[in-house]
């Protein structure tokens, strides 16, 4: 196998009971219409969920709606970790798969930065040392998570992210990792740091409007990442929308 793909898919925000809407969006039919369009497009090796798949932290029906969202379409290796909107033991409770993923030579690492009611990321440096046993023995590495590292220049969103600069660095040594890939921003966003790449992604269902002060939506369709894991090492990727 030359090169694996990946799926990921971001803030799904669903709210019960189906059909419901969330500034004006039905995000239940927006998740759909995503998986229909990139399961459709190309089918992946695996599919990863970085968080905010519920909007409410207590509606464990939108975390199994989710569940049954992705599997009635795809039947592949799914890992999913939490975002500020989401409650962990809801979260545990629904069985979504939050495992790492070894697919060939790259290993998937799930970073869990939220904490239950906050908005802003909470990662400790000493879960650098943590994370950095579990990339132990990898060859390549892809790290999800749902908080953004690099600021988007949204004040409102930038003080949520991921300010551990002994994680930062960490990831950005390490010899494993190749790319990092989150969400929360609601809009594409990419750096390069060091030799390696940070992702951000839109979001299933509403977008925010970059360079912002204050929440601001704008009329960007709703999208997805795909990633091309190469053997060697190399990472392609791309933003697709509905």
């Amino acid at each position: 196998m030359n090169k694996l793909s990946v799926l990921q898919i971001t803030d799904n925000h669903l709210v019960s009971p189906p059909g419901g809407l969330l500034c004006e969006v039905d995000t239940q039919m927006t998740l759909e219409r995503v998986l229909d369009a990139a399961l459709g497009e190309m089918a992946p090796d695996a599919v990863i969920a970085t968080g905010d798949i519920a909007h409410d932290p207590d509606d464990v029906a939108a975390y199994d709606r989710f569940h049954r969202s992705v599997r009635q379409r795809f039947d592949g290796p799914l890992a999913c970790t939490p975002g500020n909107h989401d409650f962990a033991e809801l979260f545990e409770r629904s069985a979504l798969p939050g495992e790492d993923l070894q697919l060939g030579s790259w290993r998937i690492v799930l970073l869990d930065s939220h904490v239950d009611g906050q908005a802003a990321s909470r990662v400790e440096d000493d879960q650098a040392e943590a994370l950095a046993r579990r990339l132990d023995g990898a060859e390549h590495a892809l790290v999800a998570t749902h908080h953004h590292f690099f600021p988007v220049h949204c004040p409102w969103l930038d003080c949520d992210r991921i300010q551990s600069a002994t994680l930062l660095e960490c990831l950005a040594r390490h010899e494993a990792v190749r790319a990092v890939i989150s969400g929360h921003v609601h809009q594409e966003a990419q750096k390069l740091y060091g030799d390696t790449w940070f992702f951000g992604t839109p979001s299933t269902c509403f977008q925010f409007e970059p360079g912002t002060s204050k929440p601001t939506l704008n009329s960007l369709p709703p999208g997805w990442r795909r990633l091309e894991l190469h053997e060697d090492g190399r990472v392609v990727s791309s933003v697709g929308r509905v």
